[in-house]
């Protein structure tokens, strides 16, 4: 499969995160047979004897900061330095493909640290690959490129926005469905829903409903399954404005009636999961935001993702959460992942925390840290800040 690693590249890209960067390191060095491996760098001497050697040594510096213990972001410009050099030796076209790779990788990574010139920096040097004597390189830096905008669609203009999506959307559908085109439909999507609302909703939910349908009927449970979680992400997409849709069982056994129960509150649905560290590194600020907005009308609705009842009724007394869980019963040995809500709305990542407003529509669908503390204040402008009630004091 020629252009399997370029789609493959394409869904990592989508996520582009650093959180999700640390498996990717982790899964470059088990790519690796063991006798690639080298001993670390001294100091700041880097002589590798070959592409594959000096692959580890870069990705030990990524990964923990090498001997010198490195900090980000001093240890990824470091790597982005080691990698530069590699690219200058001789190299074979897997090396190539796995440098560039990681120097997309890397690139994004200081780009989220704040700095502005690796983006610059990667795009001088991908326009320069587009000229590569290897015709499979040329076309992997001209795919690298359009990932690159796709991307960071919320940052172009709305012309050049337009234009790539529409030039990704025709690659899509004027090609068979496969595992390859659908990394491609994944990137898509995905960096739809990170661009809305500067795209408008309901454009960006058309979009992913033609894509998502491209994929069905094909007989492939792989396809179907992702096409039926970006038609759930294209409802997801659409929630904005709009009122939510959610059903489930109460720990005590009672039904949510969430339109009803929760008419005129400002309500944060949170999809999570007991054994999620993400999602319970969450608890302590919303706790902080429950104690102080409850009284004038916030509530938190939990929508456990767990496989079973019993460890989210001890996490939930262990922990004395005081809001509202839902723990749905799906069926002895279903995944938790299959809980109805999660599955309309195309949840496939936790946590997802959707914030929604005394009017009961959706403000927002990433209601985490302190984007759900500014959501709040908003929300609740006479109350006061802890910054006012100090100086009151």
């Amino acid at each position: 499969m020629k252009f399997a690693w370029k789609f493959g590249l394409a869904a990592l890209l989508a996520a582009g995160l650093i959180g999700n960067i640390s498996p990717a390191w982790s899964q470059e060095e088990a790519a690796a047979p063991a006798a690639e491996e080298a001993p670390a760098s001294e100091g700041d001497e880097f002589n590798p004897e070959s592409v594959s050697a000096g692959i580890q040594q870069m990705l030990k510096i990524a990964r923990t900061g090498g001997e010198e213990k490195l900090p980000p972001p001093q240890r990824f410009a470091k790597s982005m330095e080691m990698l530069d050099q590699l690219w200058e030796m001789d190299r074979t076209l897997p090396e190539t493909k796995r440098l560039l790779s990681l120097k997309i990788q890397l690139a994004s990574i200081l780009g989220q640290l704040g700095d502005e010139q690796a983006a610059k920096d990667l795009d001088v040097f991908l326009t320069k690959l587009t000229q590569d004597e290897n015709p499979e390189i040329a076309e992997a830096a001209e795919k690298a490129i359009l990932n690159n905008k796709l991307s960071n669609l919320a940052m172009l203009s709305s012309e050049e926005r337009q234009s790539v999506i529409n030039e990704v959307k025709g690659q899509i559908l004027e090609a068979e469905p496969s595992v390859e085109t659908v990394g491609l439909a994944i990137n898509l999507c995905g960096s739809l829903e990170k661009a809305v609302p500067t795209i408008p909703p309901a454009e960006a939910a058309q979009v992913i409903t033609q894509v998502a349908e491209h994929f069905q009927g094909t007989g492939e449970e792989r396809l179907q399954k992702t096409s039926d979680s970006l038609l759930g992400l294209a409802r997801r997409v659409n929630l904005f404005g709009n009122e939510i849709e959610l059903a489930g069982t109460l720990l005590n056994g009672d039904d949510l009636n969430f339109a009803s129960a929760y008419k005129g509150k400002a309500v944060v649905v949170d999809f999570w999961a007991t054994w999620c560290g993400p999602c319970i590194a969450e608890f302590p600020n919303m706790k902080k935001q429950y104690a102080k907005y409850h009284e004038h009308g916030f509530e938190i609705v939990g929508i456990s993702l767990d496989d079973t009842k019993e460890p989210v009724e001890e996490f939930i007394e262990k922990q004395e959460i005081p809001w509202t869980i839902v723990w749905t019963d799906k069926g002895e040995g279903v995944s938790g992942w299959n809980d109805a809500n999660a599955k309309r709305y195309g949840v496939n990542g936790i946590p997802l925390m959707i914030f929604i407003g005394k009017d009961g529509k959706v403000k927002s669908l990433r209601a985490r840290g302190e984007n759900l503390n500014e959501l709040l204040a908003e929300e609740f402008p006479d109350v006061k800040s802890e910054e006012e009630e100090t100086e009151e004091k």
